[in-house]
């Protein structure tokens, strides 16, 4: 019996090495980590309402936009869910690794590019959500359009990228 499996081997590892090979977890790497970073900056996912489907196709446009990137690569199958995970799970650690880095006493935390685009994001996220707060405090129906004005007041056009708008808050951490 385990003679004929042998002899299937080639033929086995021929057809179905594309579908195991695609279909395993992505390996991310801090250069995958910084085009997303970058991606959601370009795409804000944050300007719509949690858990509405408006807040989803930005998360599957992310995630469409990645996959046809060529440096660095991405898995071709990627999905808003797994976008949307990584997204949460790096702000999860900068928020531990910052508290962490707060405590100890005597150290002054180093920040990388990615560091410095999460920081900026997690901003922009709390920002989003402040306004939407506020809008409902004072009884405003249409979010966006107080968001927009706010974010044209409050902003200015990032140097690196140029059609890129960017918060208040991140041109003074840039400084």
């Amino acid at each position: 019996m385990t003679d004929y499996f042998i002899q299937l081997l080639p033929i086995v590892n021929t057809r179905f090495y594309f579908f195991f090979s695609c279909s395993g977890p992505m390996e991310w790497s801090e250069q995958h980590d910084i085009a997303l970073m970058k991606e959601v900056r370009v795409q804000n996912p944050f300007k719509a309402k949690k858990k509405t489907s408006n807040r989803a196709q930005i998360w599957l446009s992310i995630a469409e936009a990645l996959s046809g990137l060529k440096d660095p690569l991405f898995k071709d199958s990627m999905t808003k869910r797994s976008v949307q995970d990584r997204y949460v799970l790096l702000a999860e650690k900068y928020s531990i690794r910052m508290k962490r880095e707060a405590k100890a006493s005597g150290t002054s935390p180093s920040f990388s590019e990615l560091d410095q685009l999460i920081e900026e994001y997690l901003e922009v996220e709390k920002l989003e959500e402040d306004l939407r707060q506020k809008a409902v405090t004072f009884g405003v129906t249409r979010v966006s359009s107080l968001s927009q004005k706010f974010r044209a007041e409050n902003a200015f056009v990032d140097p690196v990228f140029p059609g890129i708008l960017m918060s208040v808050t991140s041109k003074t951490s840039n400084a």
